[in-house]
């Protein structure tokens, strides 16, 4: 369960979150480790682990962040079209986010 300190800065543990997606993204879940995330997000190993428990707790929240944000990703607002809305959201989960290779395509 992530912790939260009245000393730092309020969204430095969404930063860590961020940082450990895009490890999990780049590197995928073995990749994932607290020195890993600490570099990612620019912070020390002792204050990338304070928040979570361990590896696993930051798994954890960094699924739950990309749950949420499918949630979010699937909401319309009330009385749109359904096959409108469902369009739109596959358009959003389509879209290129970074750039890469194509699907299929092996990493440089």
């Amino acid at each position: 369960m992530p912790k939260t300190d009245p000393v730092d800065p309020p969204g430095r543990q969404q930063q860590i979150v961020d940082a450990v997606v895009a490890v999990l993204a780049r590197d995928g879940i073995a990749g994932v480790s607290v020195r890993a995330v600490a570099n990612e997000a620019g912070v020390s190993t002792g204050l990338a682990g304070y928040y979570f428990d361990g590896k696993t707790g930051m798994i954890e929240a960094a699924l739950r962040r990309i749950g949420d944000q499918d949630v979010d990703l699937l909401a319309a607002p009330r009385g749109t079209d359904p096959t409108a809305a469902l369009r739109q959201a596959l358009r959003r989960v389509a879209a290129p986010r970074h750039p890469g290779p194509a699907l299929g395509q092996p990493r440089p």
